[in-house]
């Protein structure tokens, strides 16, 4: 599920810095007293750092998953070692496959919206 999770909420990253970058969030704040003292602000983080985030995390989790793997088949956690090719071309399979089809789902609803891969 993590590839998947990941491939929608980075896409979801892109695309509100793409709007937050259209908004001026100097005007919005002056009505946060409205709205219950909600604070707005652009995101910090770049969609650039968020995929080198996504991709560290799925290699480890990938690493970690074939450790796994071997431990519960044949006991040793060495034995999982040879998973770890087929696991990290699974994981970034998946991933892919996940913002491919967030990008068109987004695109086929909201054209101007859409971010690209």
């Amino acid at each position: 599920a993590a590839p998947i999770l990941f491939g929608f909420s980075s896409y979801l990253i892109e695309t509100f810095t793409q709007i937050g970058s259209t908004l001026h969030v100097e005007k919005i704040t002056s009505y946060s007293s409205f709205f219950g003292g909600l604070r707005v602000g652009l995101a910090s983080y770049s969609p650039e750092f968020i995929k080198f985030y996504t991709y560290c995390a799925l290699t480890i989790n990938s690493f970690f998953a074939s450790l796994f793997i071997g431990m519960i088949q044949e006991g040793n956690r060495k034995a999982g070692i040879k998973y770890i090719p087929i696991l990290l071309v699974l994981t970034f399979t998946l991933y892919w496959i996940s913002r491919v089809f967030v990008i068109s789902l987004s695109s086929a609803l909201t054209p101007n919206l859409a971010v690209s891969t």
